[in-house]
């Protein structure tokens, strides 16, 4: 039950609804794809966007522009990832319905979420701590 309920306060949070196109490159297998990712975006309806099997900048990047993702995933070095692959090529990606997301699973820097805001557009990046053992997020 706590892992249902922690999906739903997560998106409860972030104020997921059924417009919302929730990004997913973390890995499914571990608590952030599962239950920050795919339960919370199912508790509120949102559609659940996996770019690719395994995490690729590119891929995640085009699916963002494609599908018109409005929330977005990763742990930190993903972050970072996703702006090198944006620095290639500015022009190729857009991010009109980015809005929000989370950054976890190590320290998130302030210069990086300010980049991520200022690039990408999110202006709604939480930040999570928690294990697996805590359902995952605590706080």
């Amino acid at each position: 039950m706590n892992i249902l309920n922690n999906g739903y306060y997560i998106a409860e949070v972030l104020k997921y609804d059924r417009h919302d196109v929730v990004t997913i490159p973390v890995p499914l297998y571990h608590c952030f794809g599962m239950v920050i990712g795919v339960l919370s975006a199912m508790s509120h309806g949102a559609m659940n966007l996996f770019p690719s099997s395994g995490f690729d900048p590119q891929a995640t990047l085009e699916a963002v522009t494609k599908e018109g993702g409005s929330s977005m995933l990763g742990v930190p070095t993903m972050f970072v990832a996703m702006l090198e692959e944006h620095d290639k090529n500015p022009t190729k990606y857009k991010y009109d319905r980015l809005k929000k997301g989370v950054m976890a699973g190590s320290v998130c820097p302030e210069p990086l979420m300010r980049k991520v805001h200022e690039i990408m557009g999110i202006d709604k990046l939480s930040i999570c701590y928690g294990m697996t053992e805590t359902s995952p997020v605590s706080f």
